[in-house]
C-alpha cells in the first residue's frame, strides 16, 4: 500500500511538471510573436523617416454611388490605385496621395512633376527638379521614398512623356530641350535596380509607348512618321496606347476613324470607331479606350459595346474595378468599369 502511494505522488508530479514547463512554452511562443509583431510594425513605418499612408484595404468602396469629395478643381494627373484604396493627384506643385476609406493623405512636395501611379501596384513614380531632372519612386505601403535616377546631364531639360513596364521594370522618359529654336528629344530606358541608357530616337518623339513584354517603344513623330524601336514603320499616325497582349493602337494620320494596330513592328489589324469625334483617348496597359460624352468604348475588345455614363461628367480615369469622373459639383463619381 506505501508503495501504491508512492506511485500515485510520483505521478502528480510528472503532472505538475508537465502544466509548468508548458505554461512556460506558452509563454515563451507568445513573447516572441509579439516581438516579431512588433518588429514588422516598427520597419513599416521608419523607412526612410516617412510616414506611410495606412494600408488596410477593408474599407475601400467599390460601387458606383460613391462619390470622393475634397479633390481641388483644377487638381492634374488624378489617378487610382489598382485595388481602388487610394487617389493621388497634383496639386500647386504638390503631389498628394490620399487614402480613400479614411482621407489621410501623404503631401510630396519639392518641385514635383509627372506622377505615374503604377497599373499593379502601390508605386508612385514622380519626378523633381534638383540640379537637373531626378526621377523618384514612393511606395506608398510602406513609405518607402527612393531616388531612382538623376539626369544631371540634361540642363534645361523637362520632361516630356513617361511610360513604364512592370514585366520588365523598364521606365522610359522622354527629355525635351529647346537647342536654338528647336526642340530636341532625348529618351532614356531607366531600370529601377539603377542602370540607366540613353535610347537613340528621331529627333522629336511624340505620344511614346513602351512595351510590357520587351524593351521595345513605339512613338510617332511631329509629322506623324511612324516607329516601332528603331524601325521607321509603314504607316503614319499617333500613338494611342498599348493592350495587355502588348498590341499597339495608333489613330491613322490620314482618317480620323481608322485605328490600325501593331504587332511586332506589323500592322495585324484595323479598327473602325462605331461613331467619330472621340473626346480623348485613354490607355491603361490592359486596353485602350475612346471616350465620348456619354459613353466610352475598348478597342481591344467589342467596339459596338458601350459603357454609358450620365452627361455631364468628365472622364478622369480607371483604377482596379472602377472608372472615375469628375461631375459638375466638383465630387470625383465612381462607377463601375463594364467593359
Amino acid at each position: 500500500m506505501p508503495e501504491q502511494k508512492e506511485k500515485n505522488r510520483f505521478a502528480v508530479k510528472i503532472v505538475r511538471l508537465t502544466a509548468i514547463y508548458a505554461a512556460i512554452a506558452f509563454a515563451v511562443w507568445f513573447c516572441i510573436l509579439f516581438y516579431l509583431n512588433g518588429t514588422v510594425v516598427f520597419a513599416d513605418t521608419t523607412v526612410s523617416g516617412s510616414v506611410p499612408v495606412s494600408s488596410d484595404k477593408s474599407k475601400v468602396p467599390a460601387d458606383g454611388n460613391t462619390r470622393l469629395t475634397g479633390v481641388p478643381a483644377d487638381a492634374q494627373d488624378i489617378a487610382f490605385s489598382h485595388d481602388g484604396a487610394y487617389c493621388t493627384y497634383m496639386y500647386n506643385s504638390q503631389l498628394f496621395v490620399r487614402e480613400i476609406a479614411t482621407g489621410k493623405t501623404k503631401t510630396i512636395t519639392g518641385n514635383v512633376s509627372h506622377p505615374v501611379l503604377m497599373a499593379d501596384r502601390n508605386i508612385l513614380l514622380y519626378f523633381t527638379a534638383d540640379n537637373g531632372v531626378v526621377l523618384n519612386t514612393y511606395n506608398i505601403d510602406s513609405g518607402q521614398e527612393t531616388r531612382q535616377a538623376s539626369f544631371a546631364g540634361e540642363a534645361g531639360a523637362r520632361v516630356k512623356a513617361v511610360d513604364y513596364s512592370n514585366q520588365t521594370n523598364l521606365v522610359y522618359v522622354n527629355l525635351a530641350q529647346l537647342k536654338g529654336n528647336a526642340e530636341t528629344d532625348a529618351v532614356y530606358s531607366v531600370n529601377i535596380m539603377k542602370t540607366i541608357r540613353k535610347v537613340p530616337v528621331s529627333r522629336v518623339a511624340d505620344n511614346m509607348v513602351l512595351l510590357g513584354a520587351l524593351d521595345t517603344i513605339y512613338y510617332n513623330t511631329t509629322d506623324g512618321r511612324l516607329y516601332g524601336g528603331s524601325k521607321q514603320l509603314a504607316d503614319k499616325g499617333k500613338v494611342i496606347g498599348r493592350d495587355a497582349q502588348d498590341r499597339v493602337y495608333v489613330l491613322s494620320w490620314t482618317d480620323n476613324r481608322t485605328v490600325l494596330i501593331y504587332k511586332k513592328k506589323k500592322r495585324v489589324d484595323t479598327v473602325t470607331l462605331p461613331e467619330p469625334g472621340p473626346i480623348r483617348f485613354y490607355t491603361n496597359q490592359k486596353g485602350v479606350y475612346a471616350v465620348y460624352g456619354t459613353h466610352m468604348i475598348n478597342l481591344a475588345g467589342d467596339v459596338n459595346t458601350k459603357m454609358q455614363f450620365e452627361s455631364g461628367l468628365a472622364f478622369i480615369g480607371m483604377g482596379g474595378e472602377n472608372t472615375y469622373f469628375r461631375d459638375t459639383d466638383g465630387s470625383i463619381v465612381f462607377v463601375k468599369t463594364t467593359i
